[in-house]
């Protein structure tokens, strides 16, 4: 581990904690960009620029797209893209022509019953009732 690392990785998760808040004021944005920037510049000192990602320049931009759209989690589509590699996921059992819409939908089904039925067993149900939902 190179003895910078600690550092980088504070500044970083530091400025992340700052961003991904639900409620952001002008100083914490101010400090979240100072904390970018100040990774950014120690990162390429100790890996090289050719170590640098498009993601790196990307961030920057980060705390202007939170002044014109709102705290991060409104716009960022991560929860979206997980969602529809979850519907992806499914096994379709080579379905086509309209049985797809059917076989995602009692899988779906399903798995909202299952998790009624955790739901009332942790809340203390009986497990007949959970089992009878």
């Amino acid at each position: 581990m190179h003895k910078d690392e600690l550092e980088l990785l504070f500044c970083l998760a530091t400025s992340l904690k700052l961003l991904l808040g639900r409620s952001l004021d002008d100083a914490s944005l101010t400090r979240s960009l100072e904390l970018l920037r100040e990774y950014l510049l120690k990162y390429r000192e100790v890996y090289g620029e050719g170590a640098m990602k498009p993601n790196h320049h990307w961030v920057v931009h980060t705390p202007d797209q939170v002044c014109d759209f709102g705290p991060v989690y409104c716009f960022w589509l991560f929860l979206v893209e997980r969602l529809n590699k979850t519907l992806k996921d499914y096994n379709m059992n080579n379905h086509s022509g309209g049985e797809l819409e059917i076989t995602l939908m009692r899988m779906f089904y399903r798995e909202v019953h299952i998790r009624d039925m955790v739901s009332l067993y942790i809340s203390g149900a009986s497990c007949i009732v959970a089992h009878n939902l």
